[in-house]
């Protein structure tokens, strides 16, 4: 296994760990590098596989477990850039009846095509402009103006007061933003390139399980997945 992150970065990670786990029954280093081998694209049950100590179910709760340290996110963020993206929860395709052809009963034949189906949930992100820090996450079924609400709250109350929110063209951003007392500016590329450049990288880890979460997820089991990719994320942050 080649790991890609640097000895800071690791120590980092080994302090949270320590942090977040009262029991020492396993030894820290093996988390540390079961919670790495996750984050970089491994399976559970290759982790357990690969270190022969513990099983996929153990490696599963360690990495639900560190998702308790994303209230921490807190900290003086001058300039927020904020964006949503699209989740998915159970099957992302099916299969339907594109064309039946004509004809007798036993020489009818058919046709069939995957079309994709819609988004079931939204995430809104917003990350710092300077270190790419995550400040807070939201999971929703729909784009509303009450979710923007929300988020934009929870946003301000993680930051300080004199942030700068930079956002795309949603409609739902402004007015919000007002209501809240939150400077805000619409821009397209420039610093708003960075958030792009993390929803990336989120797919692409996502992409291991086909980009969408297993029919059996719970939103909040969802939410918790998202929130510990996002403590180890930062924790590699500068």
């Amino acid at each position: 296994m080649k790991e890609r992150l640097g000895a800071l970065d690791r120590a980092r990670i080994r302090a949270l760990v320590r942090k977040s786990f009262v029991r020492r029954r396993v030894p820290t280093a093996l988390k540390v590098s079961a919670i790495i081998a996750y984050f970089e694209g491994m399976s559970f049950r290759r982790v357990a596989r690969f270190h022969e100590r513990f099983c996929a179910e153990s490696a599963r709760q360690w990495w639900l477990r560190i998702a308790s340290d994303f209230g921490n996110a807190r900290g003086p963020h001058g300039i927020v850039i904020a964006d949503e993206t699209a989740i998915h929860i159970g099957k992302r395709h099916r299969t339907v009846v594109a064309y039946r052809k004509k004809g007798r009963t036993y020489s009818v034949t058919y046709r069939y095509e995957t079309r994709r189906m819609p988004m079931s949930n939204l995430l809104w992100v917003s990350i710092d402009a300077k270190t790419m820090r995550v400040i807070h996450l939201h999971l929703s079924t729909h784009t509303t103006s009450t979710d923007c609400r929300a988020f934009l709250h929870e946003t301000k109350r993680r930051t300080r007061e004199t942030m700068l929110l930079l956002h795309d063209r949603g409609a739902w951003y402004p007015r919000q933003a007002r209501e809240l007392r939150i400077r805000h500016k619409i821009t397209r590329g420039g610093h708003r390139s960075r958030i792009e450049c993390w929803n990336r990288q989120l797919k692409h880890r996502l992409d291991r399980f086909w980009r969408a979460f297993p029919p059996n997820a719970t939103t909040e089991s969802t939410r918790k997945w998202l929130e510990a990719y996002a403590v180890i994320w930062n924790a590699t942050r500068p």
